[in-house]
């Protein structure tokens, strides 16, 4: 389980990016051990077999990991902004990996399943001096 007691604060979190990369080995090695680590049923869950599949898993895991790894180290009172619409598209210049909106929410579900995150859910408000919120994700993934 996640580490940090805080509560996580709905206004205080950074923007999710299509485009994290890392080369740290560390970091790719936590990443694959963390996708080791979830049960079989999950990650054919995440990765389903068939002829049209394409298995994104490991590097929309990865996207997220890195991502969630920064947050943390800068400032562990910050959460990431998790998107969980179908909104987004796969082809388009601000997803250079093609990373599936799909993917990306059954990743984040696998990892608060898991207890490596906590989440909280999007918030919508009609009222115009409330401000809505995408979801957010917070915690250290630790192995």
């Amino acid at each position: 389980m996640a580490f940090f007691d805080t509560a996580i604060d709905r206004y205080q979190s950074v923007a999710f990016s299509y485009t994290a990369h890392t080369t740290n080995h560390d970091l790719i090695e936590c990443v694959e051990s963390v996708w080791c680590s979830f049960p079989e049923e999950t990650r054919v869950e995440i990765n389903p077999v068939g002829p049209n599949s394409k298995a994104l898993g490991l590097p929309t895991l990865r996207l997220i990991v890195i991502q969630l790894f920064s947050v943390w180290i800068t400032d562990p009172t910050l959460a990431l902004a998790t998107p969980r619409g179908n909104d987004f598209k796969v082809k388009s210049i601000y997803n250079p990996k093609g990373i599936n909106p799909e993917k990306v929410r059954a990743v984040l579900d696998a990892l608060e399943a898991n207890n490596y995150i906590d989440t909280i859910a999007h918030s919508h408000s009609d009222n115009p001096n409330q401000k809505s919120t995408t979801s957010r994700a917070s915690g250290p993934v630790t192995v």
